[in-house]
């Protein structure tokens, strides 16, 4: 009898031996496997990707043609009534017929724009009840103001 639970224990433990190093592998293959399907999704999902980037870019490369175009079409139509208009990046020249030249840039328009924005709150600051502009020099009333703005923009101010 204790040769029949020798053998029962040494069989017992056989087989769980054999269960752990089973489900050991089983489960190694499920993760090797779920990795596997999660990379080729992940490659699937990049090339998708990719595609939609290059097929914008194309779209974007038309819509720049088709920009140049109406450009120099403006151009064409201002030259036949004696504006020749000279773009050259970021600066675009305009020479009329009586030889004076007009020269904007990007940053010369930016900053139009800035003063357009400080005298427009500026007045609404005055209508406000702050009356600023004649107790500050032109320097320190854009400086306010655009501290006053971004503290705005930012939520600093309300």
């Amino acid at each position: 009898m204790p040769d029949v639970y020798t053998t029962l224990s040494v069989i017992s433990l056989l087989l769980t031996i054999g269960g752990l190093l089973g489900g050991f592998f089983a489960f190694r293959n499920g993760m090797t496997r779920t990795a596997n399907e999660v990379q080729e999704r992940v490659i699937n999902a990049l090339e998708s990707e990719i595609t939609n980037l290059r097929q914008r870019l194309d779209d974007m490369k038309d819509e720049n043609v088709r920009l140049r175009l109406i450009i120099d079409t403006i151009c064409a139509a201002l030259k036949s009534r004696g504006l020749a208009v000279t773009i050259d990046g970021d600066m675009v020249s305009i020479h009329d017929a009586h030889g004076s030249t007009t020269t904007f840039t990007r940053q010369a328009l930016v900053e139009q724009r800035i003063d357009l924005l400080f005298i427009a709150l500026l007045v609404v600051g005055q209508q406000g009840g702050e009356l600023g502009a004649p107790l500050l020099p032109d320097s320190q009333l854009r400086q306010k103001l655009q501290g006053e703005f971004i503290a705005h923009l930012v939520g600093l101010k309300d």
